[in-house]
């Protein structure tokens, strides 16, 4: 019998970051809704709801910008949790107060 052993690096610790690729095309500043435009192999964005306008975006940069990073999204009744250390990424909206909760505060938020 032979027995290989092979030196590794230490593994580099989990990031807390977790990013997902949007479904939408979204403004790259505040993650909204935008329409865009493409014209000589640039992309245009335009209309946003907070008024943001961006042009002359190249394709492999525009991919880089509808990315979310989902453990920004923090619960805002107790400020704890965030979407990306939630069972299934999985938060809510409340349509009264509009805030975004997790799944242990969704059950006691009127």
């Amino acid at each position: 019998m032979n027995i290989l052993v092979v030196e590794e690096e230490a593994p580099e610790p989990p990031t807390n970051e977790i990013i997902i690729k949007s479904n939408k095309i979204i403004c790259p500043e505040c993650q909204e809704d935008i329409k865009f435009k493409i014209e000589d192999y640039q992309i245009n964005l335009f209309e946003c709801k907070n008024g943001h306008d961006i042009d002359n975006i190249f394709l492999d940069e525009f991919k880089l910008n509808q990315n979310i990073n989902i453990s920004k999204i923090i619960c805002q009744n107790c400020g704890k949790y965030n979407k990306g250390n939630v069972h299934k990424n999985k938060f809510y909206r409340c349509n009264t107060c509009k805030k975004n909760i997790c799944p242990i505060c969704y059950s006691s938020h009127d």
